[in-house]
């Protein structure tokens, strides 16, 4: 456990953080804070996560990306959920499914289905939690959110991360084959 914890403050997210949080942050678009957030949560700097990603939702929201918008806003929901705020997590939830209004059909949508459900699994029985999706929809968000392949039953999640080079430029999105 040591050596992950090590790995994770050294590796990527370390890197990743550095070059985003010692650039203007007016200066950072929505996926960079995004990335900004993301990186900061992995490095338990959870309040400067929740900060960028608040930031990366309304940086989203200015440039038209209801998907970005919600992919955020999902977690937010997490973020609040897990701090005890579960009335500010609801909104978000709220807030997510209102900028998948116009594609229910997307991989954000499922995200936020999958969210739903954990809330309601935390308030009370599972029946209740599974009573709130149709089956055959929920598997079918959740293989669009990336989480599953429903047909082998292979779990498909995968942590993204991205780097940057020295001038701030994306140079690739690599999906570990394990979690890290």
């Amino acid at each position: 456990m040591e050596q992950g914890t090590d790995m994770v403050r050294a590796g990527p997210w370390l890197e990743l953080y550095q070059e985003l949080s010692a650039r203007d942050p007016a200066g950072l678009d929505a996926t960079e804070l995004e990335a900004l957030a993301e990186a900061a949560w992995w490095l338990c700097r959870t309040g400067e996560s929740i900060a960028a990603r608040h930031r990366a939702h309304a940086a989203f929201r200015r440039a038209g990306d209801d998907r970005g918008a919600a992919r955020t806003a999902a977690r937010l929901f997490h973020d609040h959920f897990y701090r005890g705020e579960t009335a500010v997590a609801v909104g978000w939830l709220r807030r997510g499914f209102r900028h998948v209004e116009r594609d229910p059909g997307c991989r954000e949508h499922g995200w936020l289905e999958c969210a739903r459900a954990e809330l309601h699994l935390h308030q009370g029985p599972l029946d209740r939690a599974a009573g709130h999706a149709d089956p055959t929809r929920l598997a079918a968000l959740v293989e669009a959110a990336g989480f599953a392949d429903v047909t082998t039953g292979t779990v498909t999640a995968t942590y993204r991360f991205a780097s940057l080079d020295q001038g701030g430029h994306w140079l690739r999105d690599v999906a570990p084959s394990s979690p890290p």
